[in-house]
């Protein structure tokens, strides 16, 4: 008779849970490390649409926290001129997400002006860095270069 027996059976399930006990650790990290790429990726498409906007607008147009200082509750874009005409919007971080910005200069938004640079009144950087509570693999900076245009790299601190 071809089959298994019960023996076999108890074997190969014990055999694939504690395979799937070890597995899931490093499953978690990663996790952690897609959101916050997921959560840099989504900042850096918000400053290339601010960027964008701006040029094509021929004004400036702003990128702000909806909660002043606190980027993980979600961000704007908008021209400068009018703050209540939201050309976009982005909700709320996951969980365990933080988003720390240093933007030099006054002000917690990041200006672009019609030339598709940062505002001059931001003298440094804009960097934003993204961390994972939970695991020291979950994390990203997001910086823009001297013209303005975004980008992202798996480092910490941020510059």
């Amino acid at each position: 008779m071809a089959g298994f027996t019960v023996l076999e059976l108890v074997i190969v399930v014990t055999l694939a849970g504690i395979l799937a006990t070890l597995a899931v650790p490093s499953f978690s990290g990663l996790m952690a490390e897609q959101r916050a790429k997921a959560v840099a990726t989504d900042l850096v498409l918000a400053l290339t649409r601010a960027r964008s906007e701006a040029i094509k607008r021929n004004a400036n147009v702003a990128l702000a926290p909806v909660d002043a200082d606190d980027w993980a509750k979600g961000w704007r874009i908008y021209p400068s001129a009018t703050p209540s005409d939201i050309l976009d919007s982005h909700g709320v971080a996951p969980a365990q997400i933080s988003i720390d910005a240093a933007l030099t200069g006054s002000g917690d938004s990041v200006i672009y002006q019609s030339s598709g640079r940062i505002d001059p009144a931001l003298t440094g950087t804009v960097a934003f860095e993204i961390t994972s509570a939970q695991y020291s693999t979950g994390y990203r900076c997001v910086t823009t270069d001297l013209s303005g245009r975004p980008n992202t790299k798996k480092t910490t601190p941020c510059p």
